[in-house]
């Protein structure tokens, strides 16, 4: 009784010490600053870093209709250039010599049809250069550069689909392989110095898919069940923009939003093919000042260096808004900052944020309403200097409140096992929280639960709970419970999933043609996502990485 009591203290405690993660989330007000305008009003284009200079690449302009121009911000000015092609909602790639691919887009005003075009830009001269053309016409797509310097590139608007690579030593396109599904709005994310993930929560039509399934460059496809439910960002920015890994270490991970069928936002998570939601220390708001609603621009940007992301929202007055997550910490402390009212309507649809060396939030053109009417301004929001505000008032509330509850909780506790042990029904072959009290009774009740374990391959049934298991050896389940508590130093699942980790790799071993939907469904698994999750928990590798190192 007293190692309960304990227990639930000692919760009591951390649930207090840390009631400031329970908090809403707290807003900040920063300010925007209002940058010259574009030379064109532009929607459809990208906008990418390039060395220290902000560029804005094609798109279309007013009257929706196609603008072949670029421009550049230098000395408080912006600069304009002459493209070979408009690439509206193409695709632009920064090469790791610096230079920019520039590819594909619609074809004609309106936003009508796909293009074949392609051109490079150098930085150093300011010049593009039209070569070539893609291996199929597309729009609305992306793309992601490799370690050995090729390009993977997917997706279309209302055409075919499938997997093409640009090599830019012979500056050739080639279609590689075919894709399980025809996407638009394409995240391509490199998972591997030669590998990528290529999915979407779009059809070629902008329309929800179903079920989303996840494209491998040098792997078989796969089911994610959470992209059912939280459809990924609709327009993608750069992967890399988004990316929260080291690829030095071989670690391949990213932050992107989720939006959900009521609009609630979430961050999932992508390690490899494992994807999660990020924990936050409070729900992501979807109103600001006055009770306004926001909007958020399904991208995410991340600044490495201080371990945060950023998503741009607007709210219905004339106020921009920039959520910002502390991804480094579990859960991820969210801070909300706003500007004051400007004196002309906000928008960010259209048009893809990027983050400047400073830490702060730039952002061009874009649409209001339609796509006949672009804008031409710019803003900078400062984010990079901000800092959150104090809440000390809604800590102390929490405080008391979360004491208050966790005392009703305890009384609750005490009454729920004092109605527990009145139950049970002890005999002379059952095992009880007294029995087990010594070292030699838990070990021969642990070597029980292993055995039965083992021998009925209990673990298989991936509805297997506790009280099956308790039931199989004749103990009570706060026996069993606190034994593998005690002796394994786990909760039960973790205890479970062993068994199955175990089994899928003899599995692996012993049927090395085995696909891998066929591994975790008879190993007991309920899920795809679980058994990759567990997997790399457990062993530190992918499944496919485990299989090759064991097979050489």
């Amino acid at each position: 009784m007293k190692r309960y009591l304990f227990a639930l203290a000692a919760l009591l405690f951390v649930h207090i010490a840390h009631a400031g993660t329970l908090t809403t989330c707290p807003m900040v007000k920063i300010a925007a600053e209002r940058l010259p305008d574009l030379h064109t009003p532009r929607a459809g284009h990208q906008t990418i870093l390039v060395g220290d200079e902000i560029t804005v690449f094609g798109g279309h302009t007013l009257g929706y209709v196609l603008t072949p121009t670029a421009e550049y911000f230098r000395d408080g000015e912006w600069h304009q250039m002459e493209m070979v092609y408009a690439h509206d909602n193409g695709m632009a790639v920064l090469l790791d010599s610096g230079s920019v691919l520039l590819a594909g887009g619609h074809e004609k005003n309106l936003g009508i049809g796909q293009s074949y075009e392609v051109e490079m830009y150098d930085p150093r001269t300011h010049t593009f250069e039209g070569f070539g053309c893609l291996d199929q016409k597309r729009a609305l797509f992306g793309g992601e550069q490799m370690g050995d310097g090729q390009v993977v590139i997917s997706g279309n608007w209302y055409g075919d689909d499938g997997i093409e690579m640009f090599d830019p030593k012979t500056r050739q396109f080639r279609h590689v392989k075919e894709t399980t599904a025809s996407r638009s709005f394409v995240h391509v994310l490199r998972v591997g110095n030669d590998d990528a993930l290529v999915f979407s929560s779009m059809d070629v039509k902008g329309e929800p898919f179903d079920s989303v399934i996840v494209d491998r460059l040098k792997g078989g496809p796969f089911y994610v069940p959470l992209l059912k439910e939280w459809r990924n960002a609709f327009f993608p920015n750069h992967s890399t923009e988004g990316f929260i890994g080291d690829m030095s270490k071989g670690d391949y991970a990213y932050l992107m939003p989720g939006i959900n069928d009521v609009g609630q936002l979430a961050i999932i998570e992508i390690r490899d093919t494992l994807f999660s939601l990020l924990p936050t220390d409070a729900p992501i708001p979807t109103t600001g000042v006055s009770g306004e609603k926001i909007t958020y621009v399904p991208n995410i940007i991340v600044d490495r260096k201080a371990g945060r992301g950023y998503i741009v929202g607007t709210g219905q007055s004339c106020r921009y808004y920039v959520l910002a997550v502390d991804y480094r910490q579990r859960p991820a402390p969210i801070t909300l900052y706003y500007t004051d009212l400007q004196e002309e309507r906000c928008h960010v649809s259209g048009t893809r944020p990027v983050l400047t060396p400073e830490g702060n939030i730039f952002i061009c053109g874009g649409i209001l309403d339609r796509n006949f009417k672009p804008q031409s301004s710019a803003w900078l929001l400062r984010v990079g200097t901000a800092a959150p505000v104090s809440s000390t008032s809604w800590l102390l509330l929490l405080t008391i409140a979360i004491i208050i509850l966790s005392c009703l909780a305890l009384a609750l506790y005490f009454y729920w096992r004092r109605q527990q042990r009145a139950a049970i029904d002890i005999d002379a072959d059952t095992y009880t929280d007294a029995d087990a009290d010594t070292d030699a009774d838990i070990d021969a009740l642990m070597q029980r639960i292993n055995e039965v374990m083992q021998s009925q391959r209990l673990f298989l049934n991936s509805n297997l709970r506790l009280e099956d298991v308790a039931k199989a050896i004749g103990a009570n389940r706060t026996a069993v419970s606190g034994c593998i508590n005690s002796r394994y130093g786990g909760q039960f699942k973790q205890f479970v999933n062993n068994y199955r980790i175990v089994y899928a790799q003899q599995l692996m071993l012993e049927k090395p043609d085995e696909k891998m939907l066929n591994v975790w469904t008879q190993s007991g698994f309920a899920s795809e996502s679980g058994f990759f999750r567990t997997f790399k928990k457990v062993t530190g590798l992918s499944p496919l990485e485990w299989k090759k190192q064991q097979t050489g």
